[in-house]
This record gives C-alpha cells, sequence and structure tokens, in this order.
C-alpha cells in the first residue's frame, strides 16, 4: 500500500463502498499541514510569520499619524 505522506496519514484507502471512503475521509485533519502538499514542516512557520506580518502592516496602516496640529489625542477623544 502506498503512503502519500511521510507520517502515513494520506493513502489510497482499500474501500469499496462510499461509506467507507466517507469514512477514512472523516479520519483525515481538518486543517492539513504542509506535508498534504508535499512541502517541509517549516513551510508553517514560514507562513505563520508572513501572515503576522500582514497583520502588524495592517494595524500600523490603521493607527492615527501624529501630527503638528492642534488635534485632540486617541485619549481625548476617549475620554468625552
Amino acid at each position: 500500500e502506498y503512503k502519500f505522506s511521510e507520517s502515513g496519514l494520506y493513502y489510497c484507502p482499500k474501500a469499496e463502498t462510499q461509506e467507507e471512503f466517507l469514512e477514512y475521509l472523516k479520519g483525515l485533519p481538518l486543517s492539513p499541514g504542509p506535508e498534504v502538499f508535499g512541502m517541509h514542516d517549516n513551510c508553517d512557520i514560514t507562513c505563520a510569520q508572513g501572515e503576522t506580518t500582514q497583520i502588524l502592516n495592517a494595524i500600523l496602516a490603521m493607527s492615527s499619524k501624529t501630527s503638528a496640529g492642534a488635534g485632540r489625542s486617541p485619549e481625548e477623544v476617549m475620554d468625552e
């Protein structure tokens, strides 16, 4: 029986009915790791770092900018 991944989790089951295939599919992880795509486990780390960078850049883009004018600070606006 050929395994599609090193862990042996992904393989073609010896199922003959639709129910048997569905039972195998229900046993697979809901959030597959990189191994299902033939990638190294470190791919998860790289992906998480990229997502973190995007989130932080979005937060910084939404934050108020400092100005030289007589505008109110965020604390002053919240106090109202």
